[in-house]
């Protein structure tokens, strides 16, 4: 599963933190009936409490925000997010704070 974020104005963590609002919004809206939202809502939620955005940030500039940068989170299933710029992976896994 993937969820596109949209860096041209935030960082990282607050471009996920808009898209988890939006998508809470239309989860609502479905009646609460949507598989597909809900996947993407625990996966987001996931990211938001595993990831060290200040280390993320730091090592890869393009997710700090004002990047035109095509910014992906990822899951390839078996619970391993992943974050990927421009079709590059970046090493997230070290930023977990787990």
């Amino acid at each position: 599963m993937e969820i596109e974020l949209d860096l041209s104005k935030y960082c990282v963590e607050t471009a996920m933190k808009r898209t988890y609002n939006r998508l809470i919004s239309a989860y609502f809206r479905s009646k609460g009936n949507d598989i597909e939202l809900e996947s993407k809502l625990s996966m987001l939620q996931d990211a938001l409490n595993r990831f060290d955005f200040p280390a993320l940030r730091t090592m890869h500039g393009d997710l700090a925000g004002n990047s035109g940068a095509g910014v992906v989170l990822t899951d390839n299933g078996d619970g391993v997010l992943d974050i990927c710029v421009d079709g590059v992976s970046v090493d997230a896994v070290c930023c977990d704070r787990k």
